[in-house]
């Protein structure tokens, strides 16, 4: 009877999950091209993917230098509005396989949860309210332009994280592995500087922690030695390519002079510091919650590890806070280094994707200490009472996140008939076409045709549509 309530709190908790995530893939639907969309999309169109591949040379009038953002983008190009319609949904799906085999190559080899469905579980909810929290929720998941370089990166470090569980899972590595990992690695930093410097700080993170098992004699210092060798060539391989594009010093002539080395460290440090900080003032509800869930789930699904000390938790949360940290902090680091602050809302989806795992981890790690000391009866009614808390705040973040969808189909509508418009008039004739704006407002801001015809993403906008210039009325 226990097990069976135990298991209608799993599959519900699932359901929920997924009608979060199919909430979240269902609005991409809606998307649309966008702001530096249409200079990729008129390059891509006029000409080819590997035509615009060389322009990471001389491209200004977007980042030319992200190898793996025009990559993938020109690879979705042959799809059209389509292609940009398919992207959220395939990515939910994705990035919920790469989180789902990892925790499940994890569980096999540490035998944490109680029933298998727990993975399921805690993969769903995980991934939902790492979408549902994320920084920008537009750009970072329905604009191309911002879905590459910000999001498609952690879906490839999951991937990757992954195959190194896969080996722990395993006991053994495989050299097959290592071209996948070199890949993963390299296309995944290769989308933005801040991917690039979140994959090459977890690389050489996961490098310094397996050479210090090894030389305890951990075997899984021994298992994951090689691949963090190889993905933190991949990434650093990486770093060399996007800073060697001719194409930076050009686009950098509008920025002020970049931070001092020395100084940068400190910068960088403070960041971190104030990003975590910024999170619990900002976001108090959802961190305490996630705290709470973490540990009810794990104090109701855990197996029982008796013996294990205090301290020993204390130590383990304390490494996870650190690493957290430290992860957080690089993300930062090209931002702090051009920009001399954090990166604008979007760059900041990999640190808040750390900060989300890491209070759903010390959460557990702290329910999981208490199932072991204190195993009572009220304590298990406590713990069943968190974890319906919890679902019922996800049933009203969900119901927040529906109120998106009259939002989104409403830009979606004039964009498809601006769209009709323009190829009609085309059609007809006319090369200097006049169309209404759509307002950035109710996204959060989003660059649309400006009334200058002389706009860059106006001309970007007329080379695809191969009209003369396009005028713009009404909100921009």
């Amino acid at each position: 009877m226990q097990n069976d309530f135990r298991k209608i709190i799993i599959y519900s908790g699932i359901a929920l999950g997924f009608l979060g995530l199919g909430l979240i893939a269902y609005l991409g639907y809606f998307n649309r091209y966008f702001a530096d969309d249409w200079c990729y999309a008129a390059d891509f169109k006029t000409l080819g993917l590997l035509g615009t591949l060389e322009g990471y040379a001389f491209r200004v009038s977007y980042a030319s230098n992200r190898f793996s953002l025009t990559l993938f983008s020109g690879l979705m190009h042959p799809f059209s509005i389509t292609g940009v319609q398919m992207m959220t949904g395939l990515g939910v799906f994705l990035w919920l396989v790469g989180i789902y085999l990892s925790l499940a190559n994890l569980d096999s080899y540490v035998s944490a949860f109680s029933f298998r469905a727990v993975r399921l579980l805690v993969s769903v909810l995980f991934l939902y309210y790492v979408l549902y929290l994320a920084p920008h929720p537009y750009q970072n998941l329905h604009w191309r332009a911002g879905f590459m370089p910000y999001t498609a990166p952690l879906i490839f470090w999951t991937f990757l994280t992954a195959i190194f569980t896969r080996q722990l899972k395993t006991r053994q590595v495989r050299a097959g592995q290592f071209p996948l990992i070199f890949l993963f690695a390299f296309f995944g930093a290769g989308f933005s500087e801040a991917a690039n410097a979140f994959f090459v700080a977890s690389m050489l993170l996961v490098l310094g922690v397996s050479l210090y098992g090894k030389r305890r004699g951990g075997l899984w210092g021994q298992l994951l030695l090689p691949g963090a060798a190889i993905g933190a060539a991949g990434a650093g391989l990486a770093l060399v390519v996007l800073v060697m594009s001719p194409a930076i010093p050009l686009r950098l002539v509008s920025y002020r002079a970049p931070t001092e080395f020395l100084a940068l460290p400190f910068l960088v440090a403070s960041l971190g510091v104030d990003f975590f900080e910024y999170f619990v003032k900002s976001f108090p509800i959802p961190t305490f919650v996630l705290l709470a869930a973490g540990g009810g789930l794990a104090y109701l699904f855990v197996k029982e590890q008796n013996g294990i000390r205090l301290a020993t938790r204390l130590k383990h949360m304390a490494i996870l806070i650190g690493c957290a940290y430290l992860l957080i902090a690089a993300s930062q680091a090209p931002s702090a280094y051009i920009e001399h602050g954090p990166p604008e809302a979007r760059g900041l989806f990999p640190a808040r994707f750390i900060l989300i795992g890491t209070l759903l981890s010390v959460g557990w790690t702290a329910g999981a200490y208490l199932k072991s000391a204190f195993h009572r009866n009220y304590a298990v009614a406590i713990a069943v009472l968190t974890v319906g808390i919890f679902y019922a705040y996800t049933a009203r973040s969900i119901l927040i996140v529906s109120d998106r969808v009259e939002i989104y189909s409403q830009r979606a509508e004039i964009w498809d008939e601006r769209d009709a418009k323009i190829i009609a008039d085309r059609d007809r004739g006319i090369t200097v076409v006049e169309v209404a704006g759509i307002d950035s407002l109710p996204v959060g801001g989003m660059r649309d045709f400006k009334s200058e015809p002389g706009d860059w993403i106006n001309e970007c906008a007329a080379v695809y549509y191969e009209v003369d210039a396009i005028l713009v009325a009404g909100p921009e």
